[in-house]
C-alpha cells in the first residue's frame, strides 16, 4: 500500500511523511536528477561496485563505459539497474546512501538497509534514548532472540547510559540486516516522534514548511524541536537565560525522558509563557547571554532557515 501511494499520487506522500519501501520506486523517482548530479568519479566507482556484486556482467559494464558523455554513462547505468529489478536497485540505493549521504539528502533518497539507517543516526540515537527506552529495547531484543544472554550482559555491564546505548546499537549492527531491521521497526513503532527527528529527509521537508512562516510569528512545534536538537548539553543554562527558574528545570528533569525531550519541553514551557512573543528573534535575543551559543542554534534563529526571503536573491 505504501509503495502504491508513493508511486501513484506524488503530491500526497510528502504531506503524510511516507517514503517508498521499494528501492526500484526510490531510484525510479530520482533517476533524471541523478543523471545530472553523479560525477565521473561516482559513475566509475558505482559501476565497479555493481560489477563486483554481479549486478552487471563484463559485457554490460563495457556497454556503460562505452558511452561518450558522463550524462550518457550515468543514464545508461541507472536504466540498466532499474531494468534488473528490486535487488539491483536496492544495492545501488544503499551504496549511494552510505557513500553519498549529502547528495542523497538533496535528492530525498533514503536507504533501504536498516543497518545503514542505524549507522546514519547512531550518534543522535545515543544522545536521545532515555534509560527506560534503552531497558525496554534491550529486553525486547533479548525476548525475540536478536541478542543472547551473554550479549545482553555485555551491554548491561557498560557504566553510563550513553555507553550502554552505544554498545547495544553497535552489537545489533554487527548482526546484520535482519537484527537492524527489527531494532528500526521497534523504534519507529514505539517512538515515532523520536524517529522523525532522526530522519534528515524529514527535517529537510520541514525546513521547506518554515519558508511559509513569517519571522514575526511564534515558533512552531517543529521549529522548537529543531532548535532543541542544536542546544546540546547547554540547554539548562539556556533555560535560565530565557527566564526559566531552577524549579522549572527540576520539574522537567524529574520525568524520566531522554535529554532531547527535556530540551524540547523546556522550549515549549518558554513559549507557553510568551504568547504572541515567542518568535525566532525573541528566542535568539534571550540566548545571546550564553557564553557559547552553538553555531547551529544561531544559524537556525538568525534567518538562515526561518526567514522566508532567504535564498531568494
Amino acid at each position: 500500500m505504501v509503495d502504491y501511494l508513493t508511486e501513484k499520487p506524488p503530491e500526497l506522500w510528502p504531506t503524510l511523511g511516507l517514503t517508498p519501501t521499494s528501492a526500484l520506486i526510490k531510484l525510479g523517482r530520482i533517476r533524471s536528477k541523478l543523471v545530472y548530479t553523479l560525477s565521473d568519479h561516482d559513475v566509475i566507482n558505482l559501476l565497479r561496485y555493481l560489477r563486483e556484486m554481479n549486478v552487471f556482467n563484463d559485457e554490460e559494464k563495457k556497454t556503460v563505459e562505452g558511452k561518450t558523455t558522463r550524462e550518457d554513462k550515468a543514464r545508461c547505468l541507472i536504466y540498466a539497474v532499474l531494468g534488473k529489478g528490486e535487488r539491483a536497485s536496492s544495492l545501488m540505493v544503499d551504496y549511494l546512501t552510505a557513500r553519498q549521504p549529502e547528495l542523497c539528502l538533496t535528492l530525498g533518497l533514503t536507504p533501504t538497509s536498516a543497518r545503514i539507517k542505524l549507522e546514519r543516526i547512531r550518534s543522535k540515537l545515543v544522545d536521545m534514548l532515555s534509560y527506560n527506552d534503552f531497558i525496554n529495547l534491550l529486553n525486547n531484543l533479548r525476548k525475540i532472540n536478536v541478542l543472547n544472554d551473554e550479549e545482553k550482559k555485555t551491554v548491561e555491564g557498560k557504566t553510563t547510559r550513553e555507553d550502554k546505548a552505544r554498545c547495544l546499537i553497535d552489537t545489533v549492527k554487527e548482526k546484520g540486516g535482519k537484527a537492524s531491521s527489527v531494532m528500526v521497526d521497534y523504534l519507529t513503532e514505539k517512538h515515532p516522534e523520536l524517529c522523525s527527528t532522526l530522519d534528515p529527509t524529514k527535517t529537510a521537508q520541514i525546513n521547506k514548511v518554515y519558508e511559509t512562516r513569517s519571522p514575526g510569528q511564534d515558533l512552531s512545534a517543529e521549529q522548537l524541536r529543531d532548535v532543541a536538537q542544536t542546544l546540546g548539553r547547554r540547554w539548562e543554562k539556556a533555560a535560565l537565560h530565557l527566564g526559566l527558574k531552577n524549579e522549572d528545570l527540576d520539574d522537567i528533569k524529574k520525568e524520566d525522558m531522554a535529554e532531547f525531550m527535556q530540551r524540547r519541553k523546556m522550549l515549549r514551557l518558554w513559549k507557553s509563557r510568551r504568547p504572541g512573543k515567542a518568535t525566532a528573534q525573541d528566542l535568539l535575543s534571550g540566548l545571546e547571554g550564553l557564553k557559547v551559543l552553538p553555531v547551529k542554534t544561531r544559524l537556525l534563529l538568525d534567518g538562515n532557515v526561518f526567514n522566508p526571503n532567504q535564498g531568494s536573491s
